[in-house]
């Protein structure tokens, strides 16, 4: 699948009567709340470089999962670096769609 833009930059571009940049401008996933789970996401990519980690022997812990995707701050870290964890969620209501995506 082609990576996709990030259409706010081109609209911004288009809407001020810019030229379009000779670079393009991908979209960065991010599931976070304030995209956090692209730094960390960074961070233990250059932290697996340096010291030759598999990060998908890694895991993680997260707090207050909440959704399982949206505002997930480790969803990209399954996503994209393979990792597994553990979702602790205090919300009963949200329980049924953390267990749905626990195989994923």
């Amino acid at each position: 699948m082609p990576e996709s833009l990030n259409v706010s930059i081109y609209e911004d571009i288009e809407k001020l009567g810019l030229k379009a940049p000779d670079i393009a401008v991908p979209h960065t996933p991010s599931y976070g709340q304030c995209a956090e789970d692209i730094i960390v996401c960074a961070s233990l990519r250059a932290l697996a470089f340096k010291e030759q980690l598999d990060l998908s022997k890694e895991f993680y812990l997260e707090i207050g999962a909440n959704h399982p995707i949206a505002t997930s701050a480790t969803w990209l870290l399954h996503k994209s670096l393979g990792m597994h964890g553990v979702l602790v969620e205090a919300n009963p209501h949200l329980l049924d769609d953390l267990e749905a995506c626990k195989a994923a």
